[in-house]
């Protein structure tokens, strides 16, 4: 089956707009919820967050020990 990304009423587009506000939803009632408070939360809202926290992320280069 092709996968349909823009032709409605099964695309991913048209899924993802239906379900975005459900699913935020869930996540902030997850953020909030003290049975998770151990867990490390990243909200990456933009493509600059995500490229420096995988900078963060990223081991130093140089020979294996």
């Amino acid at each position: 089956p092709q996968l349909r990304v823009w032709s409605p009423p099964d695309s991913l587009i048209a899924w993802t707009v239906r379900h975005h506000r459900s699913l935020r939803a869930r996540y902030e009632a997850s953020f909030a919820d003290p049975a998770l408070a151990h867990l490390r939360w990243h909200r990456l809202r933009s493509p600059r967050a995500l490229t420096a926290w995988s900078h963060a992320l990223a081991l130093p280069s140089g020979p294996a020990p």
